[in-house]
């Protein structure tokens, strides 16, 4: 499907339906990762470019599927993954601030939102840089059945007890 890695093409594959794009972006970036290191650069950077040019809903939606993609990768292979996030952040480095910011608030916005906890957990390893910010949740705690007794009793053991605080202008009871 994907003969060339231009940009365009990459870009592109936002307005298929979400099975197609992860098709297309499977076969895109194994063209990609097939090149020379330095060809590998300016195809990274014309995919970046191009895909950082989409509107708001569908940057939102493409790296949706990007990320989805890459966390399927990393459960087959973490080094690839983690050389397709290198790839990019190099790319990034090289593009204005305000396009760095975009894809932050983006990136932590769908991993927030939109991606399953074991999706997370494997990008965790992927982009650990990215999702700094995003709360890790266990995936034990995803599941519809409640926490046991114990487990609620072993946690409420290691709270630490509410204390009254005295008003902050009696100091001298602090």
């Amino acid at each position: 499907m994907v003969a060339t890695t231009g940009g365009a093409q990459w870009a592109a594959l936002a307005t298929l339906d979400e099975t197609e794009r992860l098709r297309g972006m499977r076969e895109h970036v194994e063209s990609v990762r097939a090149m020379e290191p330095e060809a590998r650069g300016e195809a990274l950077s014309a995919m970046v470019r191009a895909e950082y040019e989409l509107d708001d809903d569908a940057l939102r939606t493409f790296t949706a599927s990007r990320l989805r993609l890459w966390a399927e990768i990393a459960e087959q292979d973490m080094a690839t993954a983690q050389e397709l996030a290198r790839g990019y952040d190099t790319v990034f480095d090289t593009l204005p601030a305000n396009l760095a910011m975009r894809r932050a608030s983006v990136v932590q916005s769908v991993v927030r939102g939109e991606l399953a906890p074991e999706q997370v957990e494997r990008l965790f390893e992927v982009i650990p840089s990215m999702l700094k910010q995003v709360p890790r949740t266990p995936i034990a705690q995803t599941s519809n059945q409640p926490a046991s007794k114990k487990a609620m009793q072993k946690a409420a053991a290691k709270a630490a007890p509410v204390r009254a605080r005295a008003p902050f202008w009696k100091f001298w009871e602090r």
